[in-house]
């Protein structure tokens, strides 16, 4: 009766672990897509700005017309955003250490 019993409880245990396990290969799969996804944002967002510096090192764009002003949005957003993936990866590369 116990040998069975604890039988039981032996295969519970393996069937649960087995799933918490399943579970974390997907989580762990999961994150390295979200990884390679921010890792490419970054590099599109680094080549974005790179282009549009060197449009502006040009002098294409003045600052005192629409253009100009849009350019400059652009551009902050494009900084902002980068900021922000360094932020996010700098965060992930603390909290893996």
């Amino acid at each position: 009766m116990i040998y069975t019993i604890l039988t039981l409880l032996l295969l519970a245990s393996w069937y649960m672990i087995f799933k918490l396990f399943i579970k974390v290969e997907k989580q762990e799969e999961a994150i390295l897509t979200k990884t390679d996804d921010i890792l490419f944002l970054q590099y599109q967002f680094t080549t974005l700005l790179e282009k549009m510096q060197e449009i502006d090192r040009k002098k294409m764009f003045e600052t005192d017309d629409e253009v100009g002003e849009t350019f400059g949005m652009l551009k902050t957003a494009v900084e902002d955003a980068k900021e922000l993936i360094l932020k996010i990866e700098k965060e992930d590369g603390s909290s893996n250490r």
